[in-house]
């Protein structure tokens, strides 16, 4: 059963294919800023495999993480 909370995925590619010169950090926030309700687990999964591992070191990826679901999900739990 879906409820829609799937990462935009194709979306992230065809930023990145669109923007070559941005990095996967910005195409991931791009394509979230699209998609009208992601999960805390989707989003965490997505940033894990889409965002370049080398370009953050693992504390750091975690202090991203969590800034994105202050500012995505609060964004989204407020519409509601």
């Amino acid at each position: 059963m879906s409820f829609g909370f799937r990462f935009p995925t194709q979306r992230f590619y065809q930023i990145q294919r669109l923007n070559p010169c941005w990095s996967s950090y910005i195409c991931f926030v791009e394509a979230l800023k699209d998609s009208p309700y992601v999960s805390r687990r989707v989003m965490r999964r997505s940033f894990e495999m889409l965002v370049d591992k080398d370009d953050y070191s693992r504390g750091i990826r975690e202090q991203i993480l969590k800034y994105l679901e202050m500012t995505f999900l609060k964004k989204h739990s407020s519409v509601a």
